[in-house]
């Protein structure tokens, strides 16, 4: 017997967070995928790149 299973095929990412590689804060309001972007840093106003292959933690 053969179970009928539904799949899913879109996931959904609520939060996105990076920490900045200068200073250590959390940077956080990004929306879809950093990887591979250069962003300012909000508190110590350095620039940083996201390496395009970047790993991504599951919390």
């Amino acid at each position: 017997m053969t179970e009928n299973l539904k799949v899913q095929t879109m996931l959904f990412a609520t939060s996105v967070e990076l920490e900045c590689p200068h200073c250590g804060e959390i940077e956080s309001g990004f929306v879809g995928n950093p990887a591979g972007e250069v962003f300012t840093c909000d508190s110590c106003d350095e620039k940083y790149k996201v390496h395009s292959e970047a790993d991504i933690e599951h919390k």
